[in-house]
């Protein structure tokens, strides 16, 4: 980020904001492999992304000179690779993980958070939606008869 910011002369506020956010993706590396859905880190740097996202392509919207692979190739290493590499890293299975000896992945913030969540990150995302249409569901009187995996409860 610094180089492209001396030498082609990105924009300063997309980069500083760019380097900022990676700041914020180093923080996961505290209780990595444990992702909380619900913590303000986790929803700071969802919104973080899509911001991101939002700076560089109103760059290259505006920077008519480059060519979509340039812009690719900004975008796989600079934009992208942080973020899907933790998404990937989390989705595996408990079994290839390097700590394999406990349960790591997502947890979604609903009483999981003790080594009891579940095995991959789409599992833990589909148990987190399904406790807050449950509670969603519970303050208005309803109750659903099959969870997200299609099992009745």
């Amino acid at each position: 980020h610094v180089l492209l910011l001396l030498f082609d002369g990105f924009p300063f506020i997309a980069t500083l904001f760019g380097l900022a956010l990676h700041g914020v993706y180093y923080q996961f590396l505290k209780d990595f492999p444990f992702v909380n859905f619900s913590s303000p880190l986790f929803i700071g740097a969802c919104v973080g992304l899509v911001v991101n996202h939002w700076l560089w392509i109103a760059f290259f919207r505006e920077e008519l000179q480059y060519r979509v692979t340039q812009i690719m190739a900004f975008f796989v290493p600079c934009v992208w690779m942080v973020p899907f590499g933790y998404f990937v890293s989390v989705s595996l299975g408990d079994n290839v993980l390097p700590s394999a000896t406990h349960s790591g992945g997502f947890t979604g913030g609903g009483g999981m958070e003790g080594g009891g969540g579940g095995s991959s990150a789409l599992k833990g995302l589909l148990e987190w939606a399904s406790s807050q249409r449950d509670k969603l569901m519970s303050s208005s009187g309803m109750h659903a008869s099959r969870d997200y995996f299609g099992k009745d409860r």
